[in-house]
Order: structure tokens, then sequence, then C-alpha cells
């Protein structure tokens, strides 16, 4: 019998909670937003309060849970 490959991350991340820094730009901001994309609630934290609405906005599109500051 073959075992069932599960998609990257399956529900390994659903509802757990997890901080990400330097989440503005760059791999910081494609780790929390695939990470919200997998179920987990995000918080986000960058230093550059001008792309921290916009990382706000398109993290509550993935989950309402999860917010940037």
């Amino acid at each position: 019998m073959k075992k069932k490959r599960r998609s990257a991350g399956g529900d390994r991340y659903q509802g757990k909670v997890v901080v990400v820094s330097g989440a503005s730009s760059g791999l910081g901001r494609r780790v929390a937003l695939d990470l919200a994309e997998a179920g987990a609630v995000v918080t986000a934290v960058a230093r550059r309060g001008d792309l921290v609405a916009e990382m706000d906005r398109d993290l509550k599109m993935r989950s309402e849970e999860s917010a940037a500051v």
C-alpha cells in the first residue's frame, strides 16, 4: 500500500502561534505569509513602519487572527 504524500506543510502549522521578525520585506515577509496561509496565527514584527500596514493587510487576507506590528 502506497503512503499518501502530504502537501508541503500539510496541517503542521494549523493553529500554531508564531512570531516572525524582519517581516516587512524579503524572506521574513515570505515566511510570514506562507505560515499564515498554512493556518498559523502569525505576529509579524518589523522596523519599517511604512510597510507594516501593507503587511498587516496581506496577513489578514490569509488569517484573520494574524497581525503585523
